[in-house]
């Protein structure tokens, strides 16, 4: 499709950005312009884990180490296998955040969800900057190459 991978990397920091806005503002995203609430746009039905999870690095390694001109098959089903453990390490971390809310209760959740957005805001704009570092680089090469 023609898409670069740097491309792909703004558009994954731009839309980490937009979830951790959510996470750090929480309720008053929600509220639409009459200031009702809207129905049916619960936070907890939205998977917020699956950016976590796949984030563009996460993506842009899985797509960089299963590209089949470059890895044999057995490199590629290695790679698969890794990240399917991964995977089941982050459910086991996912099956035990309810013990952990009962722990912490809903208030220690919200802190802690104001505190994890913040620190994702500023890890979505790391890979904004560090992807216009590589578009400036690559056009240097070019220019260079002329």
């Amino acid at each position: 499709m023609g898409i670069s991978l740097v491309s792909l990397q703004v558009a994954g920091g731009m839309i980490l950005f937009i979830f951790s806005l959510q996470m750090i503002f929480g309720d008053a995203l929600a509220f639409s312009s009459s200031g009702e609430k809207e129905q049916g746009h619960d936070i907890a039905v939205f998977p917020l884990a699956v950016p976590s999870i796949a984030t563009p690095g996460a993506i842009m390694a899985a797509i960089l180490l299963t590209d089949n001109h470059v890895y044999d098959i057995q490199t590629q089903v290695g790679t698969s296998l890794i990240m399917l453990g991964v995977l089941a390490v982050a459910f086991l971390f996912m099956l035990a955040a309810s013990p952990i809310l009962k722990v912490i209760g809903q208030n220690g959740a919200a802190i802690l969800i104001r505190v994890m957005g913040l620190i994702l805001a500023a890890m979505s704009l790391e890979f904004i900057l560090e992807a216009f570092h590589i578009f400036e680089w690559l056009e240097t090469v070019e220019s260079s190459t002329r």
